[in-house]
Formats: C-alpha cells, sequence, structure tokens
C-alpha cells in the first residue's frame, strides 16, 4: 500500500513562488524541499488557473461550489 503524502495550502505555495517569483526551476525547488518535480509542475499549472481560491485544495475534497460545477 502506498502512503499519499498531504500538503497545506500553505506549503504548496512556497515552492510555486520559488519557481514564479525566483530564479529557481521547478527541478530545483523540488530537490530543496525532497518532492516529486512533477508535483511542482501540477500545483503552479492549478495555482495559475485559479481566479477564486478553489484551485489549490489543502485536502484534495472538493468545495460544494466545485461539485455543484461537476453534476
Amino acid at each position: 500500500m502506498t502512503h499519499v503524502k498531504k500538503y497545506s495550502k500553505k506549503f504548496k505555495l512556497y515552492p510555486i513562488s520559488l519557481v514564479l517569483k525566483q530564479p529557481y526551476s521547478g527541478v530545483e525547488a523540488a530537490k530543496s524541499l525532497d518532492i516529486n518535480p512533477d508535483v511542482i509542475t501540477l500545483w503552479i499549472n492549478e495555482h495559475q488557473q485559479d481566479d477564486d481560491g478553489l484551485a489549490i485544495r489543502a485536502n484534495g475534497k472538493f468545495t460544494r461550489e466545485q461539485e455543484e460545477m461537476l453534476e
């Protein structure tokens, strides 16, 4: 059984800011934080699509509004 790590929204914003606001690549940020570079890419994509604060979820669950949009 694999263990899925969960990261807080605050934690996710840190590597995003390293890549978008400082001279770090996704690989460099991932290496410094010991996480997969693909995960940082996913978080950055979610962050860039975020126009109302719903894209990055700390617990991986949908908000009520997101659930309604899926239906």
